[in-house]
């Protein structure tokens, strides 16, 4: 029997995975990703293998009937959820699925030697931790397709920002949660203006004040010991509204 909906945010919970009400920078590849209220954080379940493996079972088994061949995902957390998922497929299939990671190079991604044979001419099945706008499923789909695989479909733990399978070009896109929350990129995310702290529990925060301070528009507020952003003309503390700020 699959999961439900409550016993996995209990799961998420638990383990400090979901992040909720708090003010997240979703990660991206520039630095300054887009801003939201709520985050899950696969990486605070690896160190649990038992939790991962039936989370893994519950996502592979939306994909039992698929007859796949390999698993693909990005570095990072996500490999030992495709070694998990190969793990379940295999038994259900009768044969061999491969948990392969692609190696990310200066001008892109880009299989080993050893690792062509098991995409070209094979049914194969991205995997993403959390899908936040698309962007890496997108690049691995390219990868696979230009090697000469079929995508069978996209699997996520969680679709952060109601990515589709219709917006990917792929068969299915299936998460195990969705988060319908508001996101809105940096400049126009309401926490900012307000000066609200980043999270710690998750996000790219350390990334996004090092882009801010790159660009002269991370500020402390002398009078209430704040820090946060300045947008265009604003010279003033976003908590307290004080003008008595500096750079950082």
């Amino acid at each position: 029997m699959l999961l439900t909906d409550g016993e996995l945010r209990t799961i998420l919970k638990n383990h400090r995975a979901l992040v909720e009400d708090s003010h997240v920078v979703f990660p991206s590849h520039n630095g300054h990703g887009d801003h939201g209220s709520d985050f899950i954080d696969v990486s605070r379940l690896v160190p649990h293998p038992q939790v991962l493996e039936r989370l893994c079972h519950d996502l592979a088994a939306r994909f039992a009937h698929d007859r796949i061949d390999s698993v693909v995902s990005a570095q990072g957390s996500a490999i030992p959820i495709i070694q998990w998922m190969a793990t379940h497929l295999a038994g259900w299939n009768g044969h061999p699925v491969h948990a392969i990671t692609p190696d990310l190079y200066v001008n892109g991604w880009s299989f080993r030697r050893h690792q062509l044979p098991m995409i070209t001419g094979r049914r194969v099945l991205i995997v993403d931790d959390v899908v936040h706008n698309g962007c890496t499923a997108t690049h691995l789909i390219n990868l696979v397709t230009e090697t000469g695989g079929t995508i069978v479909g996209v699997g996520a733990f969680c679709n952060r920002e109601r990515v589709n399978a219709q917006g990917l070009k792929v068969p299915k896109l299936i998460a195990l949660w969705n988060l319908n929350t508001p996101t809105w990129k940096y400049d126009g995310c309401p926490s900012c203006r307000l000066w609200i702290p980043l999270s710690t529990d998750g996000g790219a925060t350390n990334e996004f004040i090092s882009f801010m301070r790159g660009e002269g528009r991370w500020f402390r507020c002398r009078e209430c010991d704040r820090f946060g952003p300045v947008f265009g003309g604003d010279r003033n503390c976003g908590h307290c509204h004080s003008t008595n700020i500096v750079a950082t």
